[in-house]
């Protein structure tokens, strides 16, 4: 967790996927949906975020001064709330040319926003490269799905070391990732239903198997 002081109090904000609770990672997954549909900026992203964490809202003050000085306050603090992005390098070579310690910290911060005028860091700053979704995570964020008529339970997942623990089905699997697959390509929400019902299943049953599977899919057979 990332403890910071703001306005006389310390707030605590997660610092990585697995220290998210389930409503900050559905809130998250849904700025990032703006970010990856070039609604939003991942200043706006992190800005928001940090909103939401910190129970805050946006304000406005009736001096400029005090709302310019909120403003830069919030900005400089949600900065450091990065760990859902990456920085994607263009001339990988370039970049695997660095000290490690450097690339190690450009993973995640673009060079422009340090305050470090070494040479490697200069250098970083010429490279092309773009901001991307970092989702990587091992653990299933939201356990359960309560709905007005009843609360479904989702697979377990977990890494532990090297080792993975899952009872998630092999057909379950593949299915899930057709149906995220055909959302993704079509944009059609009774794929984004199967993806729910794949994975939060109420004794499962493949749609490739199912007497009437959606138009188009291909499941485990």
């Amino acid at each position: 967790m990332l403890e910071v002081k703001f306005k006389n109090k310390t707030y605590s904000f997660p610092n990585g996927w697995g220290e998210l609770n389930s409503k900050q990672f559905i809130y998250l997954v849904s700025l990032l949906m703006a970010f990856s549909k070039d609604q939003m900026s991942p200043d706006q992203v992190r800005t928001l975020f940090f909103l939401e964490v910190a129970g805050l809202k946006p304000r406005r003050f009736r001096k400029k001064e005090q709302e310019s000085l909120f403003s830069e306050n919030v900005y400089s603090i949600s900065r450091q709330i990065n760990f859902m992005f990456r920085i994607q390098y263009q001339n990988e070579k370039s970049f695997a040319a660095l000290p490690s310690e450097t690339r190690e910290l450009l993973i995640h911060n673009l060079p422009e926003e340090l305050d470090d005028n070494s040479a490697e860091m200069r250098a970083a700053r010429k490279l092309k490269k773009k901001v991307v979704i970092d989702g990587v995570f091992a653990s299933n964020l939201v356990p359960e799905i309560q709905t007005r008529r009843a609360r479904l339970s989702g697979y377990y997942f977990d890494l532990t070391g090297n080792l993975l623990n899952s009872d998630l089905q092999a057909d379950q699997f593949i299915d899930a990732t057709i149906a995220f697959d055909q959302f993704l390509s079509t944009g059609e929400e009774i794929y984004l239903d199967l993806l729910v019902a794949t994975l939060y299943p109420e004794g499962y049953i493949s749609p490739a198997k199912s007497v009437n599977p959606p138009a188009g899919f291909k499941g485990s057979q």
